[in-house]
């Protein structure tokens, strides 16, 4: 199985258009760089969320502390629990309406309530979860 997508590097940057084979990056592996162990439970809650509805696994969500978001100099979602990116990608359909899946963001947006998260879209490519009050 080949992982593909985006990810942080330490300067702020993105490496883009990366494919890693499962033998030489595990999921694990993978979590822990993108984010750290305190936003872990919120990051595997999103893959749980996604595998569950689409019946299959899929890979792990890309995302940013909003510590490492203000960092890269956005605005957005930075009093947020965590940013995931979806551009292009899995996770589009469950948070990006543009992407016509309706069903797919309702889901997410009902499940992650259930565990006291909503999200907030941001742009196209990449949406905010926080607490609800």
């Amino acid at each position: 199985m080949m992982i593909a997508g985006i990810l942080p590097e330490a300067n702020g940057s993105l490496l883009m258009n990366f494919k890693l084979s499962r033998t030489s990056i595990t999921k694990k592996t993978m979590k822990t760089k993108i984010m750290p162990k305190s936003h872990l439970g919120i990051n595997q809650l999103i893959e749980d969320i996604a595998g569950q509805y689409s019946g299959d696994n899929v890979e792990t969500p890309i995302t940013y502390t909003p510590a490492q978001w203000k960092a890269r100099g956005e605005q957005y979602g930075l009093k947020s629990e965590c940013i995931i990116i979806h551009d292009g990608g899995e996770y589009g359909p469950f948070f990006d309406l543009d992407c016509g899946h309706y069903e797919a963001h309702d889901f997410m947006q009902n499940e992650l309530s259930k565990h006291g998260l909503y999200f907030e879209t941001c742009t196209t490519w990449y949406s905010a979860i926080y607490k609800n009050d």
